[in-house]
């Protein structure tokens, strides 16, 4: 099995963990504490469980420049425990902002004897990391050793080391990879099936957002959304209709449209009312209602025989002659101010009582 190495780094960071990865066995355990019985350290190292994340190569033998170092969202590992790469964004961030490539060692000897001043060279160097899809992928320069290990099928399986957050299980940052031979989580798609995905050539990516081909993906990505906002605000407006229909024959299907609406309205109002009419007569011949007769009032007796409506009574001129003949007289106008301002009172009050 594999081992952490929480160590001091649980005390000293704050509860971050790092875990590391390619420690085989409680005999490889045995023989680092035989060489470094000293360090009393190494006690906490040999009682520590570990997760062990591994990634297969390549089937071919040939040492890829990008490599997934770890899976999207949450990641289950064999001896039962979890970790969290919901958040994959933050760690290429913390990469990016530490301005140091990581080591990509075998075994991790980086994380394991190079603390103690032993020799742990590098099988590469990780120079960016990007995320893609949630996953975080690295882009490797391996050295020659590195390479030949890998093309002479030495080593197949990448592991990662990281920090963490013990409360959460988040991945907070990515301390180094390494080459190991045995994997750990069975779940894991091999990279042989990853790497039959065809990544755009991003020389051609970058010269279509009008970059230059050194960008990070990083950089790439964010011009890729600017892009897309910009289309996005572009095309929100409401489309050109000549685009879908010549404008005449829009404009005459409206016009049909309304003047059938027209037609239709009228001739529903009509036979509205001529029911109406026919039901008021038949209710006046059986004695069910009986009409009012005009009221006496000289203002009520028809002066207009409309053609619609019949016999009118129509006197809207009657106050301005009351106001003449006054004026004339010398009384008060029927129509004047106080007493309209009298008659809007009373209709106000009408109408507010409901």
């Amino acid at each position: 099995m594999h081992n952490d190495v929480a160590s001091t780094k649980m005390k000293d960071e704050g509860g971050l963990v790092t875990v590391l990865e390619g420690l085989e066995g409680w005999g490889g355990l045995t023989a680092l504490c035989h060489t470094q019985q000293s360090r009393g350290v190494l006690t906490e190292l040999a009682t520590a469980t570990a997760s062990r994340f591994v990634i297969a190569l390549t089937s071919s033998a040939k040492a890829p420049d990008w490599v997934m170092l770890m899976p999207a969202g949450r990641v289950d590992t064999n001896d039962g425990r979890w970790f969290d790469n919901t958040n994959p964004q933050a760690v290429v961030d913390a990469f990016t902002s530490g301005k140091l490539q990581l080591p990509f060692d075998f075994e991790h000897a980086s994380e394991i004897k190079a603390p103690f001043g032993d020799y742990a060279p590098a099988a590469g160097w990780i120079v960016e990391l990007a995320n893609r899809d949630g996953a975080i992928w690295g882009k490797i320069e391996w050295t020659e050793k590195g390479r030949a290990a890998i093309e002479a099928k030495e080593v197949k399986y990448v592991s990662p080391a990281f920090n963490y957050e013990p409360s959460t299980m988040q991945v907070t940052k990515l301390t180094s990879a390494a080459l190991t031979v045995r994997p750990a989580i069975s779940t894991l798609p091999a990279l042989t099936s990853q790497k039959k995905e065809t990544l755009m050539d991003k020389t051609a990516l970058c010269a279509a957002l009008g970059l230059a081909a050194t960008e990070t993906d990083a950089e790439i990505l964010a011009a890729i959304t600017a892009n897309k906002a910009l289309a996005a605000s572009q095309n929100s407006g409401q489309p050109a209709l000549e685009k879908f229909v010549p404008r005449a024959d829009y404009d005459l299907a409206v016009a049909r449209a309304s003047a059938a609406e027209t037609a239709i309205a009228s001739s529903a109002a009509k036979a509205l009312k001529d029911e109406g009419d026919v039901l008021l007569d038949g209710a006046v011949k059986d004695g069910k209602i009986t009409p009012v007769p005009a009221w006496d009032h000289p203002f009520g007796r028809a002066n207009q025989d409309n053609p619609h409506h019949g016999p009118l009574a129509n006197y809207r001129c009657a106050g301005v002659a009351d106001m003449v003949d006054a004026i004339h007289t010398g009384r008060d106008a029927r129509c004047a101010l106080d007493r309209s301002l009298h008659a809007v009172e009373v209709m106000l009050a009408a109408l507010q009582s409901g």
